[in-house]
Parts: C-alpha cells; sequence; structure tokens
C-alpha cells in the first residue's frame, strides 16, 4: 500500500479511537499526498466534526462531495454541521439531496424531519418523521421530536400518543432527543 492510503488508514484509526488530533496528523499528510481522494476529505471531515470545528467540517465534506458527488454519508455529515452552525436551509438542502437518491434512508428523515422543527415548519416536520418512523428507524427521539411538533400546531392528542410510544419503547430511559 502507498503512503497516502497507509496515513489515511491510520488516521481513521486513530479518529475511531479518539485520538482526533492524531488523525488530524495523519489525515492532514494524506491530502497533501493526493488532493484529489474523496476518502481522504470525508475522513477528516468527521474528525474536524468529532472536534466540533463544524465550518472545516463542512469544507472537507463538501470537497469529498464535489469529488464524488455520490456520497450519501458526506451529505449526511455535511448536513450535520451545517444544522450545528445553523444553518438550517443549507441542512434541508443536502438531506433533501440523500432522498433523492436513497429514499429509503430514515435517519435522513429524521433528520431532515428535526431541521424543520427547528425552523418551526411543523406539518413539514410530522411527515418527515412520520416516514422515518414508518421506515423503523432505529434513532431515539423520532417519536419525541414529532410530539413536539404536534404540540406546537396544538394536536395535543397525537403528541400524547407519541409521547406514551416514547415512553413504551423506553420505560427506563426516555430521552427527549
Amino acid at each position: 500500500p502507498n503512503l497516502q492510503k497507509v496515513l489515511n488508514d491510520r488516521g481513521t484509526a486513530f479518529r475511531s479511537l479518539g485520538f482526533l488530533e492524531d488523525a488530524l496528523n495523519d489525515l492532514s499528510k494524506a491530502m497533501e499526498l493526493d488532493p484529489l481522494d474523496p476518502l481522504t476529505y470525508f475522513n477528516r471531515g468527521l474528525t474536524f466534526l468529532g472536534l466540533g470545528k463544524y465550518h472545516e467540517a463542512s469544507s472537507d465534506l463538501s470537497r469529498a462531495i464535489q469529488l464524488k458527488p455520490d456520497d450519501l454519508e458526506a451529505y449526511i455529515h455535511r448536513a450535520t454541521a451545517y444544522f450545528r452552525l445553523g444553518m438550517y436551509r443549507e441542512a434541508l438542502a443536502d438531506y433533501t439531496k440523500v432522498l433523492e437518491l436513497e429514499s429509503s434512508n430514515a435517519e435522513a428523515w429524521h433528520n431532515r424531519g428535526a431541521t424543520y422543527l427547528r425552523l418551526g415548519e411543523f406539518d413539514k416536520a410530522i411527515a418527515d418523521l412520520s416516514k422515518a418512523i414508518g421506515l423503523k428507524i432505529k434513532i431515539t427521539g423520532t417519536y419525541a421530536l414529532r410530539a413536539d411538533a404536534f404540540e406546537s400546531l396544538g394536536k395535543y392528542n397525537e403528541a400524547l400518543a407519541d409521547l406514551e410510544e416514547v415512553i413504551r419503547q423506553n420505560p427506563t430511559d426516555v430521552v427527549a432527543n
């Protein structure tokens, strides 16, 4: 294997172990050796996400997408960076792109619903969160988010039903988001 690949792989291993600064160093060196490798940009973008450096993450993930436009995971993680930056319209665009490429992606339905909720677009939030629930999503909090949207619209019976489902699914460890 070439040095660029070894550095990328080691950087990924460092990230998985929580050694984010070491990961960043290796991935940056790998990027210098091959500035056209989308995987290196993707991995460094994830590392920046882990460090809470959302601008840097969105930049690297944008470059990964530019180099590999059909990379669903890069769109999902860039949307996460945008969401954390309060760039909700940009996050919506990325989640929508994921759903255009893979309409059965429950995580994207959930996250787009959460983004609509943040924007106060409650009907759209309910539609997306319902779609995620219909796809048997495993993310804790989808019912709770939808309950928030229902409550915001004054649909208290629907909100109550969703909150009962949250308790049913997690009787000892209820987490809203």
